[in-house]
């Protein structure tokens, strides 16, 4: 017994020397934590916080999905050591909240449960994220191909898409009486994982057996897009009978070709008749004609001619039939109208449908909590409802004082139209923000710091070159701000104010998210509208 207790105390012993000496531990799975006991004096670290695995100096560990991204877009300085793995959220998160990197990339505010994991853990993080682009899920129609309406309030969407769901007819949110059905990305996709987080209040590691199960799954964007515009199906069966309606329309060509010369010839034919019998006419009366006559009658026999051709032509052209090309034109236009299906809607990123909006019609989405939000933050709020009897906007400026009294956030529908300003200020339910975790710790490493400041100095040129919505100055100045103060949070300077913008549902802030608005007194929400029509 006691030689195994000493062997014990020797591999314990190992085990501590190599994390002291900067060794990778991760395959050694999450370090054992202590409860810190009251002779911890203040200022000095925690015994949680010791036992946390000592990072290698000089190197900045990053993780996160690829993609949903700009992280492995960004140029570091040549004497900096940065890794990105490309590990899920989950993964990620918990490498965070073990002390085993330094940096975690993800496309959504850490929960709760992560945030108390990371505490219990001793890892202190920032007072906030860092927030780096931001993006959006948007779902969309048919373009050009009206369901009834296009606006549905947050609860509604869950319903749509949700596990279960019973809705297989616009009809049933209030629209037109057309099938509905839905399509998207598949579970392991970012844009997935961001739905199902935004729009079914599914935390994390979401699966397709949360969405309904009729839910077309396609693994891009572009395929997604076939599916709402019927692109696949139609090109399937224009494809399927190309060779042969290549090959009657050659058919027809010729056919129509020899037709129409044997139309123009029988009259050419016709009209010669007609000069030859006029010619014995002449002769029989013996009429003689001098050499100017003569002339002037060839003219007009030339005209004659080049008109009874003509005619012919145009004649032939309207009776010219080829039943075979008819019918497979036919047939082909029958199985198209009976592929095309108007109803289905998308999930897409916002990225994407900005490259084929010409293509897409975005449904607003508006959310009694951001309503709320918006309605407890600003000084006064301008509406722009519709007029349900005039179907015409009218805008109404409401004192904050008096909002709840005029408005009802959870029954005014404030329609938010996907758009980088309806994204960037958060007004936009659907919104997702890519952010930097980082703890308060690992800020205090001169390798990170320069790594983060160099990332925020970049990224609003890098989120703009990769499609994303980058932030704005203020925003950028308030990262700047977090990495220099080392993770706490400092006002900035009073020409601006901050505010704090409502978390989707379902997803809890870390710590105070703020966006920057003006001191003036009337403050305009950007893309936020009422609604003719919209959902349950």
């Amino acid at each position: 017994m006691r030689r195994a207790l000493l062997a014990a105390l020797a591999a314990g012993a190992a085990s501590a020397a190599l994390v002291g000496c900067g060794i990778n531990t991760r395959s050694a799975g999450t370090p054992t934590i202590t409860t810190p006991t009251s002779s911890t004096t203040p200022g000095s670290p925690s015994a949680k916080t010791r036992k946390l695995p000592k990072r290698p100096s000089g190197v900045v560990a990053v993780e996160g999905p690829r993609q949903g991204s700009i992280t492995s877009n960004i140029r570091n300085p040549a004497d900096l050591n940065v890794s990105f793995a490309n590990v899920s959220e989950g993964t990620g998160v918990a490498d965070l909240c073990a002390g085993r990197i330094d940096v975690l990339d993800v496309s959504r505010q850490l929960t709760r449960g992560e945030l108390n994991q990371c505490k219990r853990n001793g890892v202190e993080l920032a007072d906030q994220p860092l927030l780096v682009a931001s993006d959006a899920i948007v779902i969309a129609t048919w373009n050009e191909h009206d369901v009834g309406g296009d606006c549905l309030q947050l609860s509604t969407v869950k319903q749509i898409f949700q596990a279960g769901s019973q809705i297989d007819n616009w009809s049933q949110v209030g629209f037109f009486d057309i099938p509905l059905r839905t399509s998207g990305r598949e579970d392991s996709s970012p844009t997935f994982q961001a739905f199902a987080q935004l729009a079914l209040g599914v935390d994390r590691n979401a699966s397709l057996a949360d969405v309904r199960g009729d839910y077309l799954v396609h693994t891009n964007d572009q395929a997604v897009l076939n599916e709402v515009t019927n692109r696949t199906r139609r090109r399937a069966i224009l494809n399927r009978y190309a060779t042969q309606l290549q090959s009657l329309q050659v058919q027809r060509q010729i056919s129509f070709t020899t037709f129409v010369q044997a139309a123009i010839r029988r009259a050419k034919n016709r009209m010669l008749a007609i000069f030859d019998r006029e010619n014995r006419q002449r002769a029989a009366t013996k009429v003689v004609l001098t050499a100017e006559q003569k002339l002037l009658i060839q003219r007009d026999n030339l005209r004659r001619i080049i008109a009874a051709q003509n005619a012919a032509q145009a004649r032939a052209i309207r009776s010219f039939r080829f039943p075979q090309l008819t019918f497979l034109q036919q047939r082909i236009r029958r199985l198209l109208r009976n592929q095309t299906f108007v109803g289905t809607i998308g999930v897409f990123r916002f990225s994407f449908y900005e490259l084929f909006e010409n293509l897409l019609r975005p449904m607003e989405v508006w959310s009694p909590a951001t309503s709320r939000a918006i309605l407890s933050n600003a000084k006064n709020v301008t509406l722009t409802p519709v007029n349900p009897k005039r179907n015409q906007p009218t805008t109404t400026t409401i004192p904050a004082n008096g909002s709840k009294a005029l408005v009802n956030p959870d029954t005014t529908p404030w329609c938010v139209f996907p758009s980088q300003t309806t994204i960037t200020n958060g007004s936009y339910p659907l919104a997702r923000r890519i952010f930097l975790y980082v703890s308060k710790t690992n800020l205090q490493r001169a390798e990170v710091r320069e790594f983060l400041t160099n990332y925020i100095n970049k990224a609003q040129h890098i989120a703009t070159a990769n499609r994303f919505v980058p932030i704005d100055d203020t925003t950028k100045a308030q990262d700047l701000s977090l990495i220099e103060h080392n993770g706490t949070f400092v006002e900035l300077p009073s020409n601006t104010t901050t505010t704090q913008t409502a978390a989707a549902p379902g997803q809890p802030t870390s710590g105070t998210t703020t966006t920057t608005t003006p001191t003036n007194t009337t403050s305009t929400v950007p893309g936020v509208s009422g609604a003719g029509t919209s959902g349950p």
